[in-house]
């Protein structure tokens, strides 16, 4: 027995010769939490009726029957995913194993699985599995919040397992406090080591990823909408990503005591082995008594943000912006960063190069 379900097998395994014939067959009730044993990344619920024949050799053997579901759970520690009430036939056949009319949920969503699988050794499985999910809810990237459809196929190839397909954000929303400093670390930090993750350093990605809805971000940086066209690539270890997340008009950003409305903005991602972001993102505050409007420039990457200022005049420098800007609401100090050393001679920006970033000092 099995976990206190009887499970009865009988036949013979002709042990005298060199690659040991099997006639074998396997019938009952089996608990799926004794899987948890043995696959310590995935914890298992539910049950399987088992009916199948088992011949061929040790080798190579080969199957012929059945394994039915019946409200099977798998739970996925990272990304959080409990798939669960799964319930269908896994009919097996010869070498092939065919996933028929599997149904079931995905964080609360709809699920369905069907494929074909070969195999054609002990360690070898090739063919394709169909997963089709609707109104998934998932954190894609940590803190946020997201309800997905997906239409992917995965393919265990031997050489190169891979995982294409859509995925539909129909709703998303970031709501997270942030803080530059540690995005900014967070952008610098080596990709972890891929040997604590082998299978899925291999696991191919090949992922569009489009919005229906726009994203929102609502937090102590802003308030804003966005829309996405992205493809994930890379590996599932080590996913990296090329497209475009473009801000919509109006949204707000919150900065030095300011609400800075943008004008234009886009989030660019070219880097195929991993998620860099690339910021282009222009936005505007009033200065207040009708003198126009100071305009903000954030450019470069994460962990090499350019700020810059300017008036839509022209009139200011960016010292004079930042320090009025800052003057105004905070009393406080305005820094500006350059690339290289000031020479203290020349004005106004002492030849220090560009501009890396503009900040302020508040009380």
């Amino acid at each position: 027995s099995v976990a206190n379900n009887p499970l009865v097998i009988g036949g013979s395994i002709g042990f005298a010769q060199k690659d040991p014939p099997l006639d074998l067959s396997v019938q009952g009730l089996i608990d799926l939490r004794v899987l948890s044993a043995f696959i310590s990344t995935l914890a298992f619920d539910g049950e399987a009726n088992l009916n199948t024949l088992i011949t061929g050799t040790v080798s190579r053997p080969l199957f012929d029957g059945e394994v039915m579901l019946k409200d099977a759970e798998i739970a996925v520690a990272e990304p959080r995913l409990v798939l669960s009430d799964l319930n269908g036939p896994i009919v097996l056949d010869g070498q092939r194993v065919v996933l028929d009319r599997i149904r079931g949920l995905a964080n609360g969503g709809t699920l369905a699985l069907d494929g074909s699988l070969q195999i054609t050794g002990v360690d070898t499985v090739e063919g394709t599995v169909n997963i089709q999910a609707q109104g998934v809810a998932i954190e894609l990237i940590d803190g946020l919040r997201s309800e997905i459809d997906a239409l992917v196929t995965f393919r265990p190839d031997p050489k190169e397992p891979s995982i294409t397909g859509d995925i539909r954000v129909v709703q998303s929303s970031y709501t997270e406090t942030i803080t530059l400093t540690a995005l900014a670390r967070r952008a610098t930090l080596p990709v972890s080591p891929t040997q604590q993750r082998p299978y899925l350093d291999r696991i191919r990605l090949n992922l569009a990823v489009t919005t229906s809805d726009d994203m929102i971000v609502d937090n102590n940086y802003g308030r804003l909408a966005a829309s996405a066209n992205v493809r994930l690539t890379g590996t599932a270890a080590a996913p990296g990503m090329d497209g475009r997340i473009t801000l919509r008009e109006g949204g707000e950003i919150f900065l030095a005591g300011r609400t800075f409305r943008i004008t234009r903005g886009d989030i660019s991602f070219t880097d195929l082995r991993r998620i860099r972001p690339e910021f282009n993102i222009v936005a505007e505050a009033p200065l207040g008594g009708g003198r126009g409007n100071a305009v903000m420039t954030l450019t470069g990457t994460l962990d090499r943000p350019t700020i810059d200022l300017t008036s839509d005049d022209g009139s200011r420098t960016p010292e004079e912006l930042a320090s009025e800007l800052v003057g105004e609401t905070n009393g406080g100090t305005a820094l500006m960063i350059h690339a290289a050393a000031d020479d203290m001679k020349t004005d106004p920006g002492g030849a220090a190069g560009d501009r890396i970033a503009c900040g302020v000092i508040v009380k």
